[in-house]
């Protein structure tokens, strides 16, 4: 009798230990996290507590595409699917009832109708909404009746036998395009989620595989990709995903390099404070490759896990001004990464018990990626705030959107886009960089690269030098090196100093034109181009919004002529040797300089500040 009541009690801890296992064996949930989170959920004035309110509030909205306004009706059925069940998990009795029905119903509106089946259609329909409604499964198997999720499971394995045949030219060579996180990241999801990676082992290690080239090949140490960094959050959706599923299905190696890489300082060098959506420049992030202005897809919360603990509380301190409490949405359904279904992430991944603190001062001001970028912030503080980048572009693969990025530069500062890039745009008007009469910098020149000789930290800025290499050399130069000198003011005044030095060889009668994109994005509103001389120099004037302005004054040739429209140019004619332009950037009354001496021998003085140019030490310096 005794031994008989031992294995009774034996079986009956067994069954608890399951029960418990099955509560918390979600994917993507650690054990415990949904307890900590719902407790979290109950703070007044939370994170959590408004991130639960905003995905509640989009749940039950009533008009699907105003709740999640893909353009698509059949993303924003699978992005209810899994927004639901993560309410259901949270919540309990009648709430839990309703919130289970909505992901059923909707994953299974996913599964049957022709349009939005994941097992038909193009890569990314197929991974938003396989991924999606497989999350889904994963997350309502034991709350679902046996029968709906039988059927949801079905449904997904369908399209998992469907995913081999399924071929893009991108898949192929260096596999750095973001269809390879995409494809191959939400098809590795979907396996984990139904338990079926073991099952489909052969097909499991090969998107392993090409995942790790994809990290390996496509990403610089602190994230830059060729595509432009808004291209790393979209593809980032998909992958991030994968890594952590695979890690939880027993191989940690992806998640291993993914924590390698320093997606999170990229996104707070990039990512502005601008309100979004208020039609007065929208502008969302430091522009570069074929980036455009878009939803970050998730991406901030997703990175929050492969943030270092010892820089979590600065990191936090961004994400709550960028897309968290401190965001301005225009509706109470907008915020904590509501696109593709990233609050799911804001509740999972912000941790309730980190104090965000400012990075300002405690940061560096400056970061350098290994594939070529520098990037330059003042503060992170709010939409005034000063993000600057200059780049020798060093990387190319092919199979992938590029853009020749060398010696470009870009520049964000209060609330306007003063000089952008191109985005997918491929003429010569589109560019940001320094162009030689006659010769094109679009066609055939995305896999010409550059080098960057020096990207040296200071206080409150830094010093680039960056060759145009290859691509400088098809426009007919011997060699073009941007040398760039960066000083930040107080964070209070918010001023910056920005100069660049272009100095060439083999530019002897060729016109060199330093040009400024100041109309993209398309509908930046607000920037005025005005030009004149000062000080026996001419400059030129951008005034944008928050009565911010940039100054540039150009050193030499003394003789250059501006052209003040969009794009904004320097045009030294004949010259051939260098272009030196000195701006200022800030808000207020534009300060006028003093300017003494000749060519590479002036010096430039406003207020305190004098700036000139070391010839033997070949530095443009403070005097």
């Amino acid at each position: 009798m005794r031994r008989q009541n031992c294995l009774v009690f034996i079986c009956l801890v067994w069954m608890i230990h399951a029960n418990l296992q099955a509560q918390d064996g979600y994917l993507f949930i650690p054990s415990g996290r949904l307890a900590s989170v719902k407790q979290a959920v109950q703070r007044p004035g939370s994170h959590h507590q408004n991130a639960f309110q905003t995905m509640k509030d989009r749940v039950n909205h009533r008009n699907l595409n105003e709740a999640y306004p893909t353009g698509l009706n059949k993303y924003a059925v699978a992005f209810r699917a899994r927004e639901a069940a993560m309410m259901a998990l949270l919540t309990n009795g009648a709430d839990k009832e309703k919130y289970a029905d909505i992901a059923y119903e909707s994953s299974r509106m996913v599964l049957r109708q022709s349009d939005p089946n994941p097992s038909k259609g193009y890569g990314l329909a197929r991974s938003i909404l396989g991924m999606n409604i497989a999350i889904t499964y994963n997350w309502m198997q034991n709350t679902w009746t046996p029968s709906q999720a039988s059927e949801i499971k079905r449904g997904i394995q369908q399209a998992l036998d469907a995913w081999p045949s399924y071929s893009h030219a991108n898949f192929g060579h260096s596999r750095g395009s973001n269809w390879v996180a995409v494809c191959r990241g939400g098809e590795l999801v979907m396996m984990v989620a139904i338990g079926e990676h073991g099952k489909r082992s052969r097909r499991f290690d090969m998107l392993k595989s090409h995942l790790k080239q994809h990290m390996a090949n496509g990403y610089g140490d602190k994230g830059v990709s060729q595509e432009g960094s808004g291209y790393a959050g979209y593809a980032g959706q998909f992958l991030i995903p994968a890594c952590v599923a695979a890690a939880e299905a027993g191989d940690a190696s992806l998640l291993d390099a993914a924590k390698k890489i320093e997606w999170w300082k990229l996104v707070m060098f990039t990512r502005t404070f601008h309100p979004r959506g208020q039609g007065d420049g929208d502008t969302k992030l430091l522009q570069f490759g074929v980036d455009v202005r878009g939803p970050d897809e998730g991406w901030a919360s997703l990175l929050i896990p492969l943030v270092p603990k010892n820089q979590l509380p600065y990191y936090l301190w961004w994400y709550d001004r960028f897309i968290g409490i401190h965001f301005k949405p225009l509706g109470s359904h907008k915020g904590f990464d509501a696109h593709r279904a990233g609050t799911t992430w804001a509740l999972l991944n912000y941790p309730p018990n980190v104090r965000p603190q400012d990075p300002s001062g405690r940061m560096p001001n400056m970061l350098k990626d290994s594939h070529g970028y520098v990037f330059f912030r003042n503060r992170w503080r709010d939409e005034n705030d000063i993000q600057f980048m200059t780049a020798a572009d060093t990387h190319h693969h092919s199979h992938a959107w590029d853009q020749p990025d060398n010696l470009a530069i870009r520049l964000l500062a209060n609330k306007t886009s003063y000089i952008a890039g191109p985005g997918k745009e491929r003429g010569i008007s589109e560019y940001s960089t320094l162009l030689v009469s006659g010769r094109t910098i679009a066609k055939g020149s995305t896999s010409l690269t550059g080098k960057l000789e020096l990207a040296e930290a200071m206080p409150a800025g830094g010093y680039v030098i960056a060759d145009g290499g290859a691509l400088h050399r098809n426009m007919g130069l011997r060699s073009a090196k941007r040398h760039t000198f960066v000083m930040m003011g107080n964070p209070n005044s918010n001023v910056g100093l920005i100069s660049t030095l272009d100095l060439v060889t083999g530019g002897a009668g060729k016109n060199l034109i330093w040009q400024a994109n100041t109309g993209a994005p398309k509908n930046n509103a607000g920037v005025e181009e005005s030009s004149g001389n000062e000080s026996g120099r001419p400059y030129f004037l951008m005034k944008g919004n928050n009565n911010g302005y940039v100054k540039g004054w150009v050193l030499h040739p003394a003789d250059a002529k501006i052209k003040a429209a969009d794009p904004l140019q320097v045009l030294a004619d004949g010259d051939g040797e260098s272009i030196w332009v000195v701006m200022m950037v800030g808000t207020g009354n534009p300060p006028q300089a003093r300017i003494q001496g000749n060519g590479l021998n002036s010096t430039w003085t406003v207020g305190s500040v004098t700036l000139g140019y070391d010839q033997a030490q070949n530095r443009i310096k403070r005097k």
